[in-house]
């Protein structure tokens, strides 16, 4: 789905790049402990969606990258307990539900707790390198602290170099897409770490997933951080043993949660005029939809980063963070992102990337095995597209941003023309809207997605609605909606219009 773009003036440089690369592979083989080529994906819920399940998009991504791997890929029925705590397998994909105590758990399926399972379980000594958890809380401080327990795990003789998973609520329906981006990126040479990272923010921003925003990286401090799956392109290292004590972790920056370190004061969003705070009513909302039209970007041909296209999105990796300090000012992460985009995106003038309508968010790592501060290693900085102040979902700019400069850019951005509502809806008020969100459904009529009952309870968290444009396939406009945000950063959408 996802092509490489390479211009004719990039070809030599593309050739001579993975010349470098496949030397690389080579030289690492040569001094690295690999495991061989094994890999086992446990699906322990019903879960999937329209596009597929996350575990098989992982195992299918590297069977046919490198058709040296065997494994297994099991679903929810075939799953056992046994397979989570297994060692046999290089790189390990779980993918089900679980909680900050440790728990892991699927649909009326197997149940794991890290626990109580054992008196203590280890990941080292076996085959087992890459592990990645497909489950909310897993990479948590809080609670019982699972995060501790995880790191523990990894250490020992034949380490594991990485586990990748999610501090808080976990994408769900954007596991899937998750995985699609981990394995693009991944085959372009990004070690597991930014592959993971770089595959969340993508997820978040462009395609409006807001709780893959909680991705979470576990790896050991020292250039171990940057290992690839064996057989992929780019150096493995030497496999960490038992004097590999230190233990860190990567995560987003979060507003809520857990408490961390806030080196820079976050810029709100412009939210315009329709903004309830304490309960008061929305006293207007917009009388017009936005039609979309794609922009066609284009990359300059002195680009020396990777670029992906998929339709009227696009994405550039060059290079990817470390684990040293970073120290930014606003006003300079503003700069090399408009500097970065100046110089390589053509047909940029109508991305408009206001101050106003970013937003930073601090990359931080910390030791997984002891409470202590953050260490700002990078930066997140969004653009939301916005409307008269009212902000267009998934129309959006996101960079990963450190000291040496801009190490990811995605794209998804469109022009808005501005067009009166139909006469062929009706208006829903913001009090019918509560109720509809509280899971009253009866509100609704046919042709509008309905709200499920087992979220109202989420309601009661509220802290802000707002007035948001969201995409209407049907209408293919962007169309007001109210937006519902809750203390845990999920959103709940409920139309402006339904039809009569």
């Amino acid at each position: 789905m996802f092509n490489i773009v390479i211009d004719k003036m990039k070809k030599n440089r593309y050739k001579s790049f993975m010349a470098i690369i496949m030397v690389s592979a080579i030289f690492a083989n040569s001094v690295s402990v690999a495991a061989g080529k094994t890999i086992g994906v446990y699906k322990n819920t019903n879960y999937s969606t329209s596009k597929g399940s996350d575990a098989k998009t992982i195992y299918n991504g590297v069977k046919n990258y490198d058709s040296a791997y065997t494994g297994e890929s099991l679903e929810k029925g075939s799953v056992t307990k046994a397979k989570f705590y297994d060692k046999t397998k290089t790189i390990k994909y779980w993918s089900g539900h679980g909680m900050s105590d440790g728990t892991l758990f699927g649909d009326n399926s197997v149940s794991v707790d890290i626990f109580n399972d054992k008196a203590s379980f280890s990941w080292a000594g076996g085959n087992l390198e890459f592990v990645f958890l497909a489950a909310c809380n897993q990479l948590n401080k809080e609670n019982k602290n699972p995060v501790k327990e995880y790191a523990t795990a990894m250490r020992g003789n034949k380490a594991v170099r990485v586990i990748c998973g999610y501090h808080s609520y976990a994408p769900a329906a954007g596991d899937n897409l998750v995985a699609q981006n981990f394995i693009k990126y991944a085959k372009t040479g990004e070690s597991v770490k930014s592959s993971w990272i770089k595959a969340n923010e993508y997820v978040n921003t462009t395609l409006g997933y807001t709780n893959a925003a909680n991705y979470a990286v576990l790896t050991h401090d020292s250039n171990v951080q940057y290992s690839r799956f064996p057989g992929f392109s780019g150096n493995t290292y030497t496999r960490p043993g038992s004097s590999s004590k230190k233990i860190i972790r990567f995560r987003r920056g979060v507003t809520s949660g857990e408490t961390i370190l806030k080196s820079l004061s976050l810029n709100k969003r412009k939210r315009g005029l329709s903004v309830i705070k304490g309960g008061d009513n929305i006293s207007e909302i917009p009388t017009y939809s936005l039609k979309k039209e794609d922009v066609k970007f284009k990359v300059d041909s002195s680009c020396k980063d990777i670029v992906f296209n998929d339709g009227n999105m696009m994405s550039l990796s060059g290079g990817e963070i470390g684990s040293s300090k970073s120290i930014m000012s606003k006003q300079e992460i503003y700069e090399q992102c408009a500097e970065y985009i100046t110089e390589n995106i053509q047909n940029n003038d109508s991305l408009e990337l206001n101050e106003e309508n970013a937003e930073i968010v601090p990359i931080l790592m910390d030791n997984a095995l002891l409470e202590g501060e953050d260490v700002v290693v990078g930066y997140s900085v969004s653009y939301s597209h916005n409307y008269d102040g009212y902000e267009v979902e998934d129309d959006s700019c996101v960079a990963i941003v450190d000291n040496s400069g801009v190490k990811f850019t995605a794209l998804n951005w469109s022009k808005l023309i501005k067009k009166k509502v139909s006469a062929k809806f009706e208006n829903i008020d913001y009090s019918e809207a509560v109720d509809i969100v509280y899971g009253d459904n009866s509100l609704l009529k046919g042709g509008v997605k309905k709200v499920k009952k087992s979220q109202s309870s989420l309601v009661e968290k509220t802290v802000d609605v707002t007035i948001k444009f969201v995409y209407d396939k049907k209408e293919k406009s962007y169309m007001p909606n109210y937006c519902f945000v809750l203390s845990n950063g999920e959103e709940k959408l409920v139309p402006c219009y339904q039809r009569k």
